[in-house]
């Protein structure tokens, strides 16, 4: 359904959940709209890139409210129909961009929304992520070839403070905060 790339063109575990993660917040902070440039790394931004270019299945250089829809369901949220409202400021009916990191910026990182997007990782319920479930994860949002079992292990392993070859939520949430 969504757009391919390479193994190359993967954001890191913790790119894809801090973006995540700070779309997901249920009431978005209209406050923030002016501040969108200071939320990301550079890295992040690069993430966003990618993540973007997934979702854009059509190639347009926006996200349509479908392509969205999708989207917000694979990070395991119900879509915010007036999302698009809020964010498409130029009104093409489309997110581009940057309208798209505005959204991503306009939303605080939350423990609720951390918690909701592990959620959406662990998807057999036993409390950790592992490498198959990143796969799965990838392969819903949008990123249709598979990834090295390597590449896999290792975004796991960025993360993984214990060495157990899994993540906890622990371990998730502090990726997610130091903003990995």
């Amino acid at each position: 359904l969504f757009s391919s790339g390479s193994a190359d063109d993967v954001p890191s575990l913790a790119t894809v959940g801090y973006i995540g993660a700070r779309l997901i917040a249920t009431v978005p902070d209209r406050r923030r709209l002016q501040t969108s440039s200071d939320c990301l790394t550079e890295s992040q931004y690069e993430g966003s890139e990618r993540v973007f270019r997934w979702v854009d299945v059509d190639w347009s250089g926006e996200l349509e409210d479908d392509e969205l829809q999708y989207m917000m369901t694979t990070l395991g949220e119900r879509y915010y129909s007036g999302m698009m409202d809020m964010y498409d400021a130029d009104g093409s009916g489309g997110l581009d961009q940057t309208e798209f990191v505005t959204a991503i910026c306009a939303n605080g990182l939350t423990d609720a929304n951390i918690q909701s997007l592990f959620n959406a990782f662990d998807s057999d319920g036993d409390g950790y992520i592992e490498a198959g479930e990143v796969q799965s994860f990838y392969t819903n949002l949008g990123f249709r070839r598979a990834i090295p079992s390597r590449t896999l292990e290792d975004m796991v392993k960025a993360v993984d403070a214990n060495g157990d070859g899994k993540l906890s939520y622990d371990e998730f949430a502090y990726a997610l905060s130091m903003g990995a």
